[in-house]
Protein backbone atom coordinates (compact mmCIF):
# COMPACT_ATOMS: atom_id res chain seq x y z
CA UNK A 1 0.00 0.00 0.00
CA UNK A 2 1.09 3.88 -0.88
CA UNK A 3 2.17 5.74 2.56
CA UNK A 4 0.22 8.42 3.15
CA UNK A 5 1.19 11.94 3.37
CA UNK A 6 0.70 14.84 4.43
CA UNK A 7 3.14 17.96 4.88
CA UNK A 8 3.05 21.57 5.66
CA UNK A 9 5.40 24.39 5.45
CA UNK A 10 5.52 28.09 6.83
CA UNK A 11 8.44 30.34 6.00
CA UNK A 12 7.04 33.88 6.38
CA UNK A 13 7.08 34.26 10.05
CA UNK A 14 4.27 34.70 12.81
CA UNK A 15 4.07 37.09 15.40
CA UNK A 16 1.76 36.99 18.54
CA UNK A 17 1.59 39.56 20.97
CA UNK A 18 0.35 39.03 24.36
CA UNK A 19 -1.45 42.19 25.74
CA UNK A 20 -2.17 42.99 29.27
CA UNK A 21 -5.23 45.13 29.03
CA UNK A 22 -6.38 44.75 32.63
CA UNK A 23 -4.41 46.32 34.91
CA UNK A 24 -3.77 49.85 33.40
CA UNK A 25 -7.26 50.76 32.27
CA UNK A 26 -6.43 53.71 30.51
CA UNK A 27 -4.13 52.09 28.10
CA UNK A 28 -2.85 48.61 27.20
CA UNK A 29 0.95 46.94 28.33
CA UNK A 30 2.74 44.13 26.09
CA UNK A 31 3.27 41.51 27.94
CA UNK A 32 5.08 38.69 25.19
CA UNK A 33 6.06 38.52 21.86
CA UNK A 34 6.36 35.21 20.48
CA UNK A 35 8.53 35.40 17.06
CA UNK A 36 7.87 31.77 15.05
CA UNK A 37 10.45 32.48 12.24
CA UNK A 38 9.82 29.19 10.05
CA UNK A 39 7.60 26.12 11.00
CA UNK A 40 7.02 22.29 8.96
CA UNK A 41 4.77 19.73 9.91
CA UNK A 42 5.28 16.37 8.34
CA UNK A 43 2.60 13.23 8.83
CA UNK A 44 3.17 9.72 7.85
CA UNK A 45 0.86 6.65 7.87
CA UNK A 46 -1.79 8.27 10.35
CA UNK A 47 -4.01 5.39 9.85
CA UNK A 48 -1.61 2.91 10.75
CA UNK A 49 1.59 2.98 12.14
CA UNK A 50 1.86 7.04 12.49
CA UNK A 51 5.29 8.99 12.07
CA UNK A 52 5.44 12.88 12.85
CA UNK A 53 8.37 15.53 12.25
CA UNK A 54 7.52 19.00 13.12
CA UNK A 55 10.35 21.66 13.03
CA UNK A 56 10.18 25.52 14.37
CA UNK A 57 12.38 28.33 14.52
CA UNK A 58 11.20 30.86 17.14
CA UNK A 59 12.37 33.17 20.30
CA UNK A 60 10.29 35.13 22.07
CA UNK A 61 10.49 38.52 24.36
CA UNK A 62 9.18 40.36 27.41
CA UNK A 63 8.40 43.53 27.84
CA UNK A 64 10.11 45.32 30.43
CA UNK A 65 8.17 48.28 31.67
CA UNK A 66 10.63 49.68 33.87
CA UNK A 67 12.75 50.14 31.43
CA UNK A 68 10.05 50.24 28.62
CA UNK A 69 11.82 47.90 26.14
CA UNK A 70 11.83 44.26 25.00
CA UNK A 71 14.06 42.15 26.41
CA UNK A 72 14.35 38.48 25.11
CA UNK A 73 13.22 35.37 27.16
CA UNK A 74 13.51 32.80 24.96
CA UNK A 75 17.12 33.32 22.64
CA UNK A 76 16.36 32.34 18.88
CA UNK A 77 16.16 28.57 19.03
CA UNK A 78 14.89 26.19 16.91
CA UNK A 79 14.29 22.53 17.70
CA UNK A 80 13.24 19.33 15.40
CA UNK A 81 10.59 16.82 17.05
CA UNK A 82 10.19 13.54 15.35
CA UNK A 83 7.86 10.62 17.08
CA UNK A 84 6.30 7.49 16.01
CA UNK A 85 3.83 4.77 17.20
CA UNK A 86 4.72 1.71 17.44
CA UNK A 87 2.48 -1.44 17.39
CA UNK A 88 1.88 -1.24 20.87
CA UNK A 89 0.51 1.95 22.86
CA UNK A 90 4.00 3.55 23.17
CA UNK A 91 4.98 6.62 21.76
CA UNK A 92 8.87 7.19 20.82
CA UNK A 93 9.53 10.66 20.62
CA UNK A 94 13.12 12.41 19.96
CA UNK A 95 13.65 16.02 20.41
CA UNK A 96 16.34 17.33 18.50
CA UNK A 97 18.08 21.23 19.29
CA UNK A 98 21.25 22.25 17.26
CA UNK A 99 21.65 24.87 19.71
CA UNK A 100 20.86 25.13 23.63
CA UNK A 101 17.77 26.76 24.57
CA UNK A 102 18.54 29.74 26.40
CA UNK A 103 16.05 31.22 28.82
CA UNK A 104 16.62 34.57 30.66
CA UNK A 105 14.22 34.71 33.74
CA UNK A 106 14.80 38.03 35.75
CA UNK A 107 13.29 39.92 38.42
CA UNK A 108 11.53 42.24 36.55
CA UNK A 109 10.14 39.53 34.30
CA UNK A 110 8.77 37.57 37.10
CA UNK A 111 7.56 40.94 39.11
CA UNK A 112 5.68 41.65 35.82
CA UNK A 113 3.79 38.10 35.59
CA UNK A 114 2.60 38.12 39.21
CA UNK A 115 1.51 41.15 38.94
CA UNK A 116 -1.01 40.61 35.98
CA UNK A 117 -1.82 37.46 37.35
CA UNK A 118 -2.98 39.19 40.07
CA UNK A 119 -4.81 41.69 38.45
CA UNK A 120 -6.37 39.24 36.14
CA UNK A 121 -7.81 37.44 39.61
CA UNK A 122 -8.61 40.19 40.59
CA UNK A 123 -10.51 41.37 38.04
CA UNK A 124 -12.30 38.31 37.22
CA UNK A 125 -13.65 38.51 40.60
CA UNK A 126 -14.98 41.11 40.60
CA UNK A 127 -16.59 40.36 37.41
CA UNK A 128 -17.83 36.84 38.42
CA UNK A 129 -18.38 36.80 42.03
CA UNK A 130 -21.58 35.53 43.06
CA UNK A 131 -24.59 38.03 44.60
CA UNK A 132 -24.27 38.26 48.22
CA UNK A 133 -27.51 37.04 50.24
CA UNK A 134 -30.07 39.24 50.88
CA UNK A 135 -29.63 40.78 54.30
CA UNK A 136 -32.76 39.10 56.65
CA UNK A 137 -35.10 41.54 57.74
CA UNK A 138 -37.34 42.29 60.96
CA UNK A 139 -40.29 40.23 58.89
CA UNK A 140 -38.16 37.15 58.98
CA UNK A 141 -37.29 37.36 62.57
CA UNK A 142 -40.46 38.12 64.06
CA UNK A 143 -42.32 35.14 62.62
CA UNK A 144 -43.95 32.73 64.67
CA UNK A 145 -42.64 29.59 65.48
CA UNK A 146 -44.91 26.77 63.30
CA UNK A 147 -43.47 24.17 65.60
CA UNK A 148 -44.74 25.31 68.91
Amino acid sequence: PQEQQLKVRYRDGVRVALINDVTVRERTNPLLLVKVEAAELDLFNWSSVARIRAYTSLSVDYYNNALEVWEPMVEPWSVEVNSSDTLGDALNMVMIADTILDLNITRAFVETMLHTVDAISRDYSEHHSAPAPAPATDADSSRPDQDS
